[in-house]
């Protein structure tokens, strides 16, 4: 048979399409992974040929949340230091926005901000999850964002002395503010061992928490903090024992539990898949308390100066200068496929309509 021109170009179209459909998605990652490795090369080569950065106008430091806040506090506490450090060598201007989840003050940043280099944003790891979620207020894009510091904290699930080992045909009522608040990747977690997850609403601090695990309302809460260790032991007794830390790994900050793969594995369930993925990035967002973050469009040589200053901030628990802390910031991110999984699952189990 003899192929014609146009059919040779037909078929090859076809093959292409083809080709294409299902490269589309890895295309995708490896595009975002290969322009954000070079924006920061691009800053590496700035700092390493000593490319004086713009003149600082008015610096400071937009806070993606209130005042009393974890990362308004968080702000302030690193203000002065972070301001003698830079160019300008003075205490560093904090402006406030409103909430605790981090979500209107990041879309401030990306909407109002100008891109000079001048404001960084603080931002908690909430508003991190809230993207990754598809939530309907996100109008910002953290993938963007240029890491400068990040204080990371730890997390433990801890269960209630009568809950069973959660599983199949178990069903664990656990503290949760939203389907996209921080307690998400205990969440997730518990699916992935094939327990219903109940989420009980309104228990805001870890004593209403605590309560709530001894009066029997509750059978899990997420514990998270710089300072998990001191906290679990405030649980143990007479409220509850930690099943397992937040985490793919044994936490050095919580040496006598097993990691969630670690407990997951031992009760004979082995996580895979986009939705481990996606856990894997609502985790690294929930342990994100605060990140200190200069918007994608700053300029080279400024963004080194921030994260030169950060590495001169004072030793406080949790608290990474880039590049220390970019593994964390960019496995936060997820994936395209791990965040259709994580949208998808909310759907199905929280009735979740992601934007």
């Amino acid at each position: 048979m003899r192929l014609t021109r146009r059919a040779l170009l037909g078929g090859g179209a076809a093959l292409v399409v083809t080709a294409g459909s299902a490269r589309a998605q890895g295309l995708h990652d490896n595009v975002h992974r290969l322009g954000h490795a070079l924006r920061e090369r691009v800053q590496l080569t700035a700092a390493m040929l000593g490319i004086a950065p713009p003149p600082m106008h008015d610096p400071g430091l937009l806070v993606a949340g209130s005042a009393d806040s974890a990362s308004g506090a968080f702000a302030s506490a690193i203000a002065d230091a972070l301001g003698h450090a830079l160019p300008a060598h003075a205490p560093l201007g904090v402006t406030d926005t409103v909430g605790q989840d981090g979500v209107t003050g990041a879309n401030q940043f990306d909407s109002l901000t100008a891109p000079d280099g001048n404001t960084a944003l603080v931002a908690p790891g909430t508003a991190w999850l809230a993207w990754l979620a598809g939530d309907p207020r996100v109008h910002f894009d953290p993938s963007r964002w240029m890491p400068v510091a990040a204080r990371l904290g730890s997390g433990a699930l801890v269960l209630r002395h009568d809950t069973p080992t959660p599983g199949p045909d178990v069903t664990i009522r656990l503290a949760a503010t939203s389907p996209t608040g921080v307690e998400l990747p205990a969440w997730l977690a518990l699916s992935l061992l094939g327990a219903k997850v109940v989420a009980v609403p309104g228990l805001g601090d870890d004593e209403e928490r605590r309560r709530a695990l001894i009066d029997g309302r509750i059978d899990a809460a997420l514990l998270l903090g710089t300072d998990t260790a001191s906290t679990l032991g405030s649980f143990a007794g007479e409220a509850a024992t930690a099943a397992f830390s937040l985490g793919s790994e044994r936490d050095p900050a919580l040496p006598a539990l097993p990691s969630f793969v670690q407990y997951a594995t031992t009760a004979g369930r082995t996580p895979s898949g986009a939705l481990f993925d996606a856990w894997q990035a609502g985790t690294a967002a929930a342990r994100l308390l605060s990140g200190v973050m200069l918007p994608a469009l700053a300029p080279a040589a400024m963004v080194a100066t921030w994260r030169r200053a950060a590495r001169g901030l004072p030793a406080t628990p949790g608290l990474l200068a880039a590049p220390a802390c970019l593994p964390a910031c960019q496995t936060a991110l997820g994936s395209e496929a791990a965040t259709f999984a994580l949208r998808r699952w909310l759907a199905d189990t929280a009735g979740w309509r992601p934007a």
